[in-house]
């Protein structure tokens, strides 16, 4: 029963993928699946080798927004470094204009 639900749960996230390819570039792809894939070895495997399935639970409600943290963080990071050397902003002009004899 796990692994059906898992696999279903695995092909409803390749559907954006499929209709949006271009939506993210394919690093943000792996990072956006990665819990779901992680979520299906940490639920399926164990639980149908030891049945463990309350703790790699527990491991993943603690991963998630672990993950979810590093993506703003990189989102963050992006818009930083687009705010320094972006031609049109007003930081990067103040600079030039320092440098200017």
């Amino acid at each position: 029963m796990v692994n059906f639900l898992s696999q279903k749960m695995f092909y409803l996230m390749k559907i954006p993928f499929l209709f949006f390819p271009t939506l993210f570039p394919p690093h943000l792809w792996y990072l956006i699946l990665a819990p779901f894939l992680l979520d299906f070895f940490l639920l399926s495997v164990p639980t149908l080798l030891f049945g463990m399935l309350p703790l790699n639970l527990l491991i993943f409600m603690y991963l998630f927004p672990l993950i979810l943290q590093f993506l703003n963080h990189l989102n963050s990071l992006s818009q930083l470094i687009t705010l320094l050397f972006h031609p049109s902003s007003t930081i990067s002009i103040h600079h030039s204009l320092l440098a200017s004899p």
